[in-house]
């Protein structure tokens, strides 16, 4: 007899334990894991060139500049304003918005935190986000 284990949704945590304006994902980490046993919270480095690819995704990652989470509906909030960039703009969004360029991309669902404010507010506000996103993709998965 094979006991099959059903597979948890997974929401990538993008951020960089070294700095501290982009850590605050990873520090919710243990708030987020103890809330939503149901969901597979992996710590995820965007520069590794592994998204997955034409499936859906969700991602929590920092927003320079806000003060409260944010949720952010697909990737065309990504576009950048200007061109000009430099390598370090070349992260998260970039890799997305070139996925989806080349037909690779699947919906995608980001979830914004402020780099600064209390942990257990914003995890809150992120676990508020994350129910939204699993309606919708409840909902959507079954038309």
């Amino acid at each position: 007899m094979v006991l099959k284990t059903k597979t948890r949704p997974v929401v990538h945590v993008v951020g960089n334990p070294l700095t501290p304006s982009d850590s605050m994902p990873l520090r919710l980490l243990p708030l987020l894991q103890k809330a939503r046993q149901d969901l597979d919270f992996q710590p995820f480095e965007p520069t590794r060139m592994d998204i997955p690819q034409k499936q859906s995704l969700v991602f929590i990652d920092t927003i320079q500049g806000i003060r409260k989470v944010v949720h952010l509906h697909g990737i065309r909030a990504l576009a950048p304003s200007d061109a000009a960039y430099s390598l370090h703009d070349f992260d998260l969004a970039g890799q997305l918005l070139l996925l989806d360029k080349f037909g690779l991309l699947g919906p995608v669902a980001i979830i914004g935190v402020p780099s600064k404010g209390k942990k257990e507010q914003i995890a809150k506000d992120v676990l508020r986000e994350l129910e939204h996103v699993s309606a919708k993709t409840t909902s959507s998965s079954g038309s």
